[in-house]
């Protein structure tokens, strides 16, 4: 059993090491949750945000365990390989839109909108984070295969 999770943590840090895709929704999820801890968001409203990371995550995951078995199966192009990757990166595509709209109706709660404007404006330090956190995040995401 401690086998599998092995192998499952392996193929996830596989996963974040060669897709960037996968690093820009972690930076994502940072950020949401950077927001939601200022924003004040509601316990209620919490775990309707960790569903979307699972789901968004997931479905990246997916998308690439179905991109790896293509290109072994077919290394070069073939229109059926296309498709197959193409509604994957759908499937991607679609959750994270889903999960965009979930966010956007728990931080554009005007309660969560202007305590986080207030706790920007009160705070010169935050702003200042946040923008390092991007520069961090810009080296992350744009990190080459290994």
């Amino acid at each position: 059993m401690l086998n599998s999770f092995r192998y499952a943590v392996s193929g996830i840090l596989h996963a974040i090491k060669s897709e960037r895709n996968l690093r820009i929704h972690l930076c994502m999820m940072g950020y949401v949750l950077f927001f939601a801890w200022f924003g004040e968001v509601s316990s209620r409203q919490i775990p309707i945000l960790f569903v979307c990371f699972g789901m968004v995550l997931t479905a990246e995951l997916i998308n690439t365990a179905i991109e790896q078995i293509c290109d072994l199966v077919q290394p070069d192009k073939h229109p059926a390989v296309k498709i197959i990757k193409d509604i994957a990166a759908g499937a991607v595509l679609f959750s994270a839109i889903m999960a965009a709209a979930a966010g956007l109706w728990i931080f554009l709660d005007p309660a969560v909108f202007l305590t986080v404007i207030a706790k920007f404006l009160e705070s010169p330090y935050i702003p200042v984070l946040l923008a390092v956190s991007v520069a961090f995040s810009l080296l992350f995401c744009k990190a080459k295969k290994s």
